[in-house]
């Protein structure tokens, strides 16, 4: 039962609220493990593994690469329900005619996407929302990029605003 008074509120027979402090959430992933270890990663589309990258793991600063062997369209997810505001950043090799970063990801019909297409010349950087399992395009940018050279992706969202970075621009 509450009763407004003179602009305060009055409650009676109610216990002081309870919370639990939070820390910031922050996630980070070397992919440093054996490869046949478990993770929180979950496939949703395509296969997913774990594998030694090139030359010896004991000899560079991240010997792990976190691999799709998929020609189609390859989706892993990590994160939880309450996730919001993202930054994310990967560095990634693509091997086929497109490599992304999801974020507000709900369903494979449902999420917001940087994608580095290599389908036509110049390589273009495309912001996607997916939504009903309709793409609708952003924003896209030509960019002077290979298929098959190291690339660092970041996406940012924050209060509905988005931001795309490709090698820290």
């Amino acid at each position: 039962l509450a009763q407004r008074l003179a602009g305060a509120l009055a409650v009676k027979g109610l216990k002081d609220p309870e919370y639990q402090p939070l820390d910031a959430v922050v996630f980070d992933d070397d992919f440093m493990r054996e490869t046949a270890a478990s993770d929180d990663w979950k496939p949703v589309t395509g296969r997913w593994s774990v594998e030694a990258a090139e030359g010896k793991p004991e000899m560079g600063a991240n010997p792990f690469d976190y691999v799709a062997d998929d020609p189609g369209q390859s989706i892993s997810t990590i994160g939880n329900w309450f996730w919001s505001d993202y930054a994310l950043e990967a560095a990634v090799r693509p091997a086929g005619e497109a490599v992304g970063l999801i974020a507000a990801y709900t369903s494979p019909e449902d999420y917001v996407l940087l994608r580095l297409s290599f389908a036509t010349q110049p390589a273009k950087l495309q912001l996607v929302r997916r939504l009903g399992g309709q793409d609708k395009l952003l924003a896209a940018k030509p960019v002077d990029r290979q298929k098959g050279d190291w690339q660092r992706l970041g996406l940012r969202t924050s209060g509905g605003a988005l931001l795309g970075l490709l090698d820290d621009e």
